[in-house]
C-alpha cells in the first residue's frame, strides 16, 4: 500500500526485497549492522530466539547465538522468561553477566578482559542490590542475578573446565574493588533511558 508508514525496524530471516527506494515517498532504508546486533536491546518489545537443539546447542563449548548479541540462546531464552515481570535493568544486568560469561568460555585464559567483563557485571548488580538508595536510584535486587542461571550457562564438563581455566589463572592476582560512586558506571546499558531520565 503506498500510503502505508513504517517506522522503526525491519528484522528479517535471510533474505529481505523491498521494493525500488521511490515507492518510499517520504523515507529511505538504513541497514545498520551495529543496530540489528543489539535490537534486543529494545525496551518496547523483547524477541526471543527460536529453542535451540538442546543436542546442537550443547555439542560445542559457546553453544547457539543465532542473534549474535553475544549471550547463548538457552541462557537468553531463561533470562526473559524468568525476569519479564521485572524492572527491565534487571533483565539487562542478567544479559551483562551472560555476556561475561560467554566471553570466558569463548577465551578463558583472556583473564584480564574477561575479569573486567565480569567485574563489571558483579558491580553493577551491587549497585541496584545494595548502593542505589543511597544515590538516589531504586534497589531493583535482593540477590546475584547470575545465581539463577549460572548452572544453565555451564551445564557441561566442557564448558566448567573453561571456567576453571580463568579461574586458576586468576589466582595470586590483586583486584581492586571500585568505588561506591562508581559502581553505576559499570552498566554496560543506559540506565538513565531504563531508569526514565533523559
Amino acid at each position: 500500500d503506498s500510503q502505508s508508514k513504517l517506522r522503526g525496524a525491519i528484522h528479517a530471516k535471510g533474505e529481505l526485497t523491498l521494493a525500488n527506494q521511490y515507492s518510499f515517498k517520504s523515507g529511505e532504508f538504513i541497514y545498520d549492522e551495529e543496530a540489528v546486533k543489539n535490537l534486543w536491546k529494545l525496551f518496547s518489545c523483547q524477541a526471543l530466539p527460536n529453542e535451540p537443539d538442546e543436542t546442537l546447542n550443547n555439542s560445542t563449548l559457546l553453544g547457539i547465538d543465532d542473534n549474535r548479541n553475544g549471550v547463548r540462546d538457552d541462557v537468553e531464552i531463561f533470562i526473559i522468561g524468568r525476569y519479564k515481570d521485572e524492572h527491565k535493568i534487571v533483565t539487562e544486568i542478567a544479559f551483562q553477566w551472560a555476556n561475561a560469561y560467554q566471553r570466558i568460555l569463548n577465551n578463558p585464559l583472556d583473564t584480564e578482559i574477561n575479569h573486567k567483563s565480569s567485574h563489571d557485571a558483579m558491580d553493577c548488580n551491587f549497585y541496584f542490590k545494595s548502593y542505589a538508595e543511597y544515590y538516589n536510584d531504586p534497589i531493583l535486587v535482593n540477590h546475584y542475578i547470575d545465581e539463577e542461571f549460572r548452572n544453565l550457562q555451564f551445564n557441561r564438563k566442557s564448558r566448567v573446565k573453561a571456567y576453571m581455566e580463568y579461574d586458576a589463572k586468576l589466582s595470586g592476582g590483586v583486584y581492586e574493588s571500585t568505588k561506591t560512586n562508581k559502581l553505576k558506571e559499570k552498566c554496560n546499558f543506559d540506565v538513565t533511558s531504563l531508569l526514565g531520565g533523559e
